[in-house]
Parts: C-alpha cells; structure tokens; sequence
C-alpha cells in the first residue's frame, strides 16, 4: 500500500479486525491472551492447548 492509501482511511474504519480477549485454562487457570478471530491457543505454563468455548 501507498502512504496516500493510509491517509484516505483512519484506523479506526477498519470494521472486524480481531481483538485480543483473555481467557482461563482450564487445566492449570492461567489467564491466555486469546485473539477474537482464533479459536485455539495454547497455554505455556501447564503445556495444554486450549479451546475457545462457546
């Protein structure tokens, strides 16, 4: 992209980008940074994946 491309729309136009949400492990109850649009991450203190519930 252009530096002119930047300029024509502010970063706060951008609709639906992921957000970052924190959840619990369930195995050991640390908190995870998990990204709105993953559905798994993986916890480094127990050594577990974890998936989002819904």
């Amino acid at each position: 992209m252009s530096e002119s491309q930047f300029k024509e729309k502010p970063a706060c136009a951008v609709k639906g980008a992921a957000v970052p949400d924190i959840v619990e492990c369930p195995l050991c109850g640390a908190e995870l940074e998990m990204w709105s649009d993953e559905q798994e991450t993986h916890c480094k203190a127990c050594n577990v994946d974890v998936t989002r519930r819904h």
